[in-house]
């Protein structure tokens, strides 16, 4: 069966050059349910509730999420989500929607650097 790890919130669906960014919230979320579950390795489709997460452990990964990335999870959407992969996905999709929505000011506070040099 294949998960579809989509987010649709209004939002422009991720691209293929955020990658890496996926690869690394994936790999953080892997983290705090690895530390949850108590166990290591976990792949990114596996069926989280199947590898023994109920919703007290559940419930625990999204604080951290949403603690790590500053973000207000949706928590219905974050329980549909039933994998690493598809948790990634929706972070990605909520960290995107974010960015888009700033200014190029607030863009460059937020990474600590003004645009190229223009001369």
């Amino acid at each position: 069966m294949e998960v579809d790890t989509r987010v649709d919130h209004g939002t422009a669906a991720p691209t293929a050059g955020s990658a890496e960014l996926r690869l690394d919230i994936q790999s953080t979320i892997s983290g705090f349910v690895e530390d949850a579950l108590d166990i290591q390795g976990i792949a990114p489709f596996a069926d989280l509730f199947e590898l023994g997460a109920d919703s007290i452990a559940a419930s625990k990964v999204f604080n951290r999420i949403q603690q790590h990335f500053s973000l207000d999870l949706d928590l219905e959407a974050a329980f549909s989500c039933l994998n690493v992969a598809g948790l990634a996905a929706l972070v990605e999709g909520q960290i995107l929607a974010m960015l888009d929505g700033m200014t190029d000011d607030e863009l460059e506070r937020l990474v600590g650097c003004e645009g190229p040099d223009p001369g």
